[in-house]
């Protein structure tokens, strides 16, 4: 613990008040911090070319802190389910399209979903890179004009 955090327990003699004091400062409980948490959790947005996996976690972890902060009514995996989904990039639109109502019912198994389309996603490259352009191959030239030396035949020769 650092130097200046012992100003909140130095008077402090048993371990259950210390560890209250402390967590009544550094987690502040109440109405504003219910609005922040909320703020963060509804507004979250992944960018194009986000690290999905990353967006997840850190939705799952607002959720969790919102469930933790209001245990009588908890955020339901279908509101949690709708929220994760408005938050992707707009390049899944047609993923989010295609799924069924009832999966939204079970936020896990959503989460295992949207992983592996990401990974599928990202097996299959940037799909805004497009296939670099190949030239055509060139008709191979000969010399009808060429006479052998040996046999005197005329024979076609290869001009590079």
């Amino acid at each position: 613990m650092a130097r200046h955090n012992l100003v909140y327990v130095t008077r402090i003699t048993e371990s259950k008040p210390a560890w209250d004091a402390l967590k009544n400062v550094f987690e502040p409980r109440g109405h504003i911090t219910m609005v922040l948490l909320c703020h963060k959790l509804f507004q979250a947005q992944c960018e194009e070319g986000e690290n999905i996996k990353e967006h997840v976690w850190t939705l799952q972890g607002y959720q969790q802190e919102y469930n933790s902060l209001s245990p009588t009514s908890p955020l339901s995996d279908e509101d949690f389910s709708i929220t994760m989904l408005t938050s992707l990039p707009d390049t899944w639109n047609t993923f989010i399209s295609a799924i069924d109502s009832t999966a939204l019912s079970n936020s896990n198994a959503l989460i295992a979903r949207i992983l592996e389309e990401d990974r599928h996603l990202r097996s299959k490259g940037d799909p805004n890179t497009s296939l670099a352009a190949r030239e055509k191959p060139k008709k191979k030239k000969y010399n009808p004009n060429v006479t052998c030396y040996n046999c005197g035949k005329k024979a076609r020769l290869l001009i590079t």
